[in-house]
């Protein structure tokens, strides 16, 4: 249906200025990602916001790079990922159980700050604050980099292999400060015990027919959630998770891998921009070192009338822990926002700012770029 639309020369109304890459010619009559985008676009609702706004000529914008270009020379050698793998591979039938002792998470549990900063060595974890709560989500790499995905979410579509995959969904979180009740509350384990984890058919919609199973394990204020679908019955995938949490809060702990740091990575404080799965929605990679620890926020703004763009929104979305020392490294960042003013395929110029806000203190800038970007359309 796609193409016979293509073919009758149907399109929006907005199109892409010409600081936008052209394709090079081709016979090919097969139409391209940007066509597809623009008729998914007639069939979707129109934000008009942007309609006015555009990329001023002759002004020197960036335009966001792809998901899957990374800049990285090397493939990074992650143990969690390769667990998973094994984990799902296998297959293992039941029983399905898990160890909710947990020694080195209840050793430091109480102390919110250790935790975090144990997590923070690692450029594998991302520690984040959403809708008022503190999160640290663990990253699988993709394209030779650790990746944000939606909501923390990864299957064996996100991973860059060409051989055969086993089908999974993972997901490993951990709630710092319980905060007010969560509906998740009801999945947390019994501590202390080797205990028998929940395991449902997967037979719901949207599921592939998979044993899926949700748990949490909390020890004083900290919870760790990890969601598995996967064929293994013994939860190998959950198992897994909840030694990699305890392997990163080890005191002699070093991070993940030499990798995590690509070459070509900036020696200078520096942002770059990517796209997300769809256009509007963006994924930060920055390299900073603030100097103490804080929250960085990303704010957006139109660049000819400096018009805030979604600020509630890309602020809640896209805060981010980071820990700097006086004379230490840069060290890699990672948030993902949206940003809802305009529709596919209408560009215009925002600049993009970095804030950092230090633990008790006052925000500031650290960096502005100024960016080629289009709306989400809902």
């Amino acid at each position: 249906m796609l193409v016979a639309v293509l073919a009758s020369g149907c399109a929006t109304p907005q199109q892409a200025p010409a600081v936008s890459a052209e394709s090079p010619g081709s016979a090919s009559d097969e139409p391209t990602e940007e066509d597809l985008a623009r008729v998914m676009a007639m069939f979707l609702d129109e934000d008009h916001s942007a309609d006015e706004w555009s990329v001023p000529q002759g002004l020197d914008v960036r335009v966001p790079l792809s998901e899957t270009d990374s800049g990285a020379t090397a493939v990074i050698d992650d143990p969690l990922l390769d667990a998973l793998l094994a984990g799902a591979t296998a297959a293992a039938p039941g029983p399905a159980t898990v160890d909710t002792r947990m020694p080195r998470l209840a050793l430091v549990a109480g102390d919110l700050v250790e935790v975090e900063t144990r997590l923070a060595r690692s450029a594998a974890w991302r520690i984040y604050e959403e809708r008022g709560q503190r999160y640290a989500t663990r990253m699988l790499p993709m394209f030779g980099r650790y990746q944000v995905t939606l909501n923390g979410f990864y299957t064996e579509h996100d991973l860059p292999y060409t051989t055969s995959r086993p089908s999974f969904q993972f997901r490993l979180r951990i709630r710092l400060g319980v905060g007010a009740p969560s509906r998740n509350d009801a999945a947390l384990l019994p501590i202390g015990a080797v205990v028998a984890v929940p395991v449902e058919p997967g037979n719901q919609p949207g599921q592939r027919g998979l044993p899926v199973s949700y748990v949490g394990v909390r020890h004083g204020d900290v919870v760790v959630e990890v969601f598995e679908e996967s064929a293994a019955g013994d939860r190998a995938l959950t198992r897994a998770a909840l030694a990699e949490v305890e392997r990163a809060l080890s005191p002699d702990a070093v991070g993940v891998s030499p990798d995590a740091t690509p070459v070509g990575a900036p020696t200078a404080p520096d942002f770059t921009l990517r796209n997300g799965m769809q256009g509007g929605i963006y994924e930060l990679e920055a390299w900073v070192n603030p100097g103490e620890l804080g929250t960085l926020e990303v704010r957006a703004f139109e660049f000819t009338t400096n018009t805030p763009l979604s600020p509630e929104r890309i602020a809640d979305r896209s805060r981010v822990r980071v820990q700097g020392t006086a004379d230490g490294p840069l060290q890699p960042a990672r948030a993902e926002f949206t940003i809802y003013e305009g529709n596919w395929n209408h560009y215009y110029a925002a600049r993009i700012e970095l804030w950092f806000t230090p633990d008790g203190g006052e925000p500031r800038k650290l960096l502005e770029r100024v960016y080629r970007v289009e709306g989400w359309m809902r």
